[in-house]
């Protein structure tokens, strides 16, 4: 009997020692958590949301639960939060901090956790109103006004804005990245209204108040009225000489080419351009003055220097006005022609196409992305290569792709034309009978913008620009026409 009872008690001993080795070489233990970010991420901006997973490490396979948690530092925003089974880190838009710290830790053993350092991109406000708004007539009593503004912290560039009542938003008149603008055309009679705004990558932060420049007294004198019956004449192959009927009341004459470009003042009613290119169509306005301020501007002039011998011009088929092969107006000429960017072709005339058999409003880009056009140009020349590059990134860019569909009198070359080129469109406007009403976009971006392309303000009654180019943000919608080169 004791015996048995002995033998038994060995049976218990050792059985009990196999359950102790079987529990031990089963445990699960664990021995780190190791937190990664979706992608490899080692940053997050400020208002985004970011991934995190992980991975529990340690013997017999354990459970990959954790749970998640952001490791508090002084100062956190309420919206950063991160979900406890997910892992999704949501920041907040407002968060200041620069790095938060996130944490797993294992269910199945709370004292082994992992941590991952984020850093947060915050984004910069939007930048404060401008100080110090100015705006005045320079020179003094003349149609351009100069409007000057300190400088705002952060900023990368401004927007001015014009008004005729001081009222409402205004229209954008110009996108200057320095801090000073100057308005052209302002009426010399009437009170002009201007405020700015700044701009940064957050955004456009709130204008300025409005700020006027008067009309111009002159102690009982009025304004003298714009000068008529101007002409040009080419002297040689770089002067130009330029005539008009005097003005009663005028004390001088301001003498401008191209589009706002100054030539010089004279008391004569007779004045000779020099320095200038061969073969070359330039176009003349001029204004007059006295102590009242400066008149509005005359018809253009028109003249081409002569050739600077040795060859290279042509004989000129067409000249401005008349009827070209498209069926549409031409509008500028080059006996010494101009290369065309897109295939180093050489052109020697530009065709407005016919009036589309409706009025375009398009816009210039097909979604308010801001998707910019690298290598766009304002030069003559440029509008068919800015075409196929706006469409190329762009291919429902609505402006672009209307002149680039459009066909009349068997030619299918047209485009959108460039900012130069739709300036000596409207230069031809106003002498040679060729009419056009309203703001109409070029194809040439701003450089300094890219939200902005560049426009041109034909006749107009609302903003007071009649003859200016503008930097117009591409989400407008505006008139279009096509031109050929040929």
């Amino acid at each position: 009997m004791k015996l048995r009872t002995v033998f038994f008690g060995i049976i218990a001993v050792l059985v009990l020692a196999a359950c102790l080795d079987a529990t031990t070489a089963t445990a699960t233990t664990v021995s780190s958590v190791t937190v990664t970010a979706a992608g490899g991420a080692t940053s997050v901006e400020a208002g985004t949301t970011l991934q995190f997973s992980a991975s529990v490490n340690g013997n017999n396979n354990p459970a990959q639960t954790v749970t998640w948690s952001i490791i508090v530092g002084a100062g956190k925003k309420a919206g950063t939060t991160i979900t406890t089974r997910g892992g999704l880190l949501t920041v907040a838009a407002d968060e200041t901090l620069a790095l938060l710290t996130v944490r797993a830790t294992s269910t199945v053993d709370l004292s082994k956790n992992g941590t991952k350092q984020i850093t947060v991109i915050t984004q910069a406000p939007v930048p404060s109103a401008p100080t110090g708004v100015t705006a005045s007539r320079n020179p003094a009593g003349s149609a351009t006004v100069t409007v000057s503004w300190n400088t705002v912290s952060g900023a990368t560039s401004y927007r001015v804005y014009y008004s005729s009542t001081g009222n409402g938003s205004g229209s954008l008149a110009g996108s200057p990245s320095t801090t000073s603008f100057d308005s052209p055309n302002n009426s010399t009679t009437e009170t002009h209204y201007f405020r700015v705004s700044a701009i940064n990558s957050a955004g456009e932060g709130s204008p300025s108040s409005w700020v006027s420049v008067g009309p111009v007294s002159g102690g009982g004198a009025t304004v003298p009225s714009a000068p008529t019956g101007v002409t040009a004449t080419a002297l040689s192959s770089s002067s130009i000489r330029v005539s008009w009927n005097a003005v009663p009341g005028a004390t001088s004459y301001n003498v401008y080419y191209g589009i706002g470009n100054f030539a010089g003042n004279t008391t004569s009613t007779l004045y000779t351009h020099s320095g200038l290119s061969a073969n070359t169509t330039y176009y003349y306005y001029i204004s007059a003055i006295n102590s009242a301020g400066e008149s509005g501007y005359s018809s253009y002039g028109v003249a081409t220097t002569q050739s600077s011998g040795g060859g290279g011009g042509i004989t000129l088929t067409y000249s401005i006005g008349d009827t070209g092969p498209g069926g549409g107006k031409i509008f500028y000429v080059s006996s010494g022609g101009f290369t065309m960017t897109d295939d180093g072709s050489i052109a020697h005339y530009l065709e407005l196409a016919p009036a589309f058999s409706y009025s375009p409003l398009l816009r210039w880009e097909s979604q308010e992305i801001y998707t910019s056009i690298p290598g766009t140009a304002e030069g003559i020349g440029t509008g068919r290569k800015n075409t196929a590059l706006i469409l190329a990134t762009d291919a429902n860019a609505p402006a672009a792709k209307i002149c680039d569909n459009y066909s009349n009198n068997g030619k299918t070359d047209w485009f959108l034309p460039s900012k130069d080129e739709l300036n000596m469109l409207y230069a031809a406007t106003q002498s040679h009978g060729i009419y056009l009403s309203g703001r109409h976009w070029s194809s040439s971006q701003d450089s300094g913008n890219i939200h902005h392309a560049w426009s041109h303000e034909f006749i107009s009654s609302i903003y007071g620009t009649t003859g200016s180019p503008a930097s117009w943000a591409k989400m407008y919608t505006i008139s279009v026409r096509a031109i050929r080169a040929f």
